[in-house]
């Protein structure tokens, strides 16, 4: 019966703790339930020591309906709690260390956040979690691990409450690299409906002041992209420009010593009408740069028609829709073979009936 007991106890334990591993647990309910099964209270610790005792216990305090908050996290060891936090993803870690801020010091909650933050992706956590976040939310966090120091890769994946206020963290920052604020996951649509609250005049101040470092990417919403068409023509005239052309002429200015990696040839202006307020000659993964004529000649980058990414041939695989001419890299938009000609898009695909069997087949809008 003992070791009956024993192995229910270590069974109910493990499956707890993986839950917390698994980040299913996150903030405040974590906290709660990690100051219920492993900070037991005084009162409870002169009650029964028996191993059926402390079951019993246990299995109150789990299924307790209590909101009061955990008075005594500072007497878990910081060992253990950093220990917890290294099976979370890296932007679940930043949370659980910003959860603690009201028991730890701010050296304490580094230290469980951990150093190695060369990148913070959203995308990391769950969706329905990320949509959640405020500006007050991202501000903790980034001033949680020092990002004004550590973090060279930023994207927002999922973040669509903020309104930018959240970013001023990073302001002055010299060691961004890249920062994504088209609020999507990598291979997915840019277009958001409704469209996010993300402001231009809260965040263009903040770019301004990393632009001319280590930037190399910036991405932005595709509302911005859309209501902000350039005439590189004006370049002269820059006062017509609004914040966010300025912006980009100020990036644009500040990499011009900028060289194509085939040929060494100068790169002309990265942003334009026809790459719709991307980097036309930058890969977005490997940050490598590219002549037009190079791009001519040898397709050394294209254009995702459904991300809106640009990938070099070394970084990315494409495939062409035989129909729309659209381009797709091979992690958006797997080709379908179209019943009578090639490969189509979804965007192509009519489904339509045999005319000898009557059996659905998929052909593209011409063959059909």
């Amino acid at each position: 019966a003992y070791w009956d007991e024993k192995a229910a106890a270590d069974k109910e334990r493990y499956q707890r703790e993986m839950a917390v591993y698994r980040g299913d647990i996150i903030r405040d309910e974590y906290l709660q339930n990690f100051h219920r099964t492993c900070c037991p209270s005084k009162e409870e610790d002169t009650e029964d020591r028996s191993l059926s005792g402390q079951l019993q216990r246990m299995n109150m305090n789990c299924n307790s309906n209590s909101n009061s908050s955990p008075q005594d996290l500072l007497d878990v060891p910081i060992v253990t709690m950093k220990h917890v936090a290294s099976f979370l993803s890296g932007p679940s870690r930043a949370l659980f260390a910003v959860a603690l801020n009201n028991n730890l010091s701010r050296r304490e909650c580094r230290a469980i956040a951990g150093n190695q933050w060369r990148t913070l992706d959203f995308g990391q956590i769950e969706k329905s979690l990320a949509e959640k976040l405020t500006d007050n939310d991202i501000s903790d966090v980034l001033l949680c691990i020092d990002s004004v120091r550590t973090v060279r890769k930023l994207r927002l994946a999922n973040c669509i409450n903020l309104t930018g206020v959240g970013l001023e963290p990073l302001r002055g920052s010299r060691v961004m690299e890249h920062i994504d604020l088209s609020l999507v996951p990598d291979h997915t649509s840019p277009l958001l409906d409704p469209e996010p609250p993300l402001s231009q005049e809260l965040v263009i101040p903040i770019l301004s002041t990393i632009v001319g470092t280590k930037l190399k990417m910036m991405e932005f919403p595709k509302a911005w992209r859309q209501n902000n068409e350039r005439d590189f023509e004006a370049f002269d005239n820059a006062a017509e420009f609004d914040a966010f052309n300025q912006l980009l002429e100020l990036f644009e200015l500040n990499n011009m010593e900028q060289v194509c990696g085939e040929c060494e040839g100068e790169i002309e202006p990265n942003f334009s009408n026809e790459a719709e307020g991307t980097q036309r000659y930058t890969c977005y993964r490997c940050y490598r740069n590219y002549c037009e004529d190079c791009i001519m000649e040898y397709d050394s980058i294209l254009f995702c028609d459904k991300c809106e990414r640009h990938y070099c041939s070394d970084c990315m695989e494409f495939t062409c829709c035989e129909t729309c001419n659209s381009f797709y890299c091979e992690e958006c938009e797997p080709l379908i073979d179209c019943e009578e000609c090639d490969l189509i898009c979804s965007s192509c695909i009519v489904k339509t009936s045999c005319k000898q069997c009557s059996k659905e087949i998929q052909q593209c809008c011409s063959c059909s």
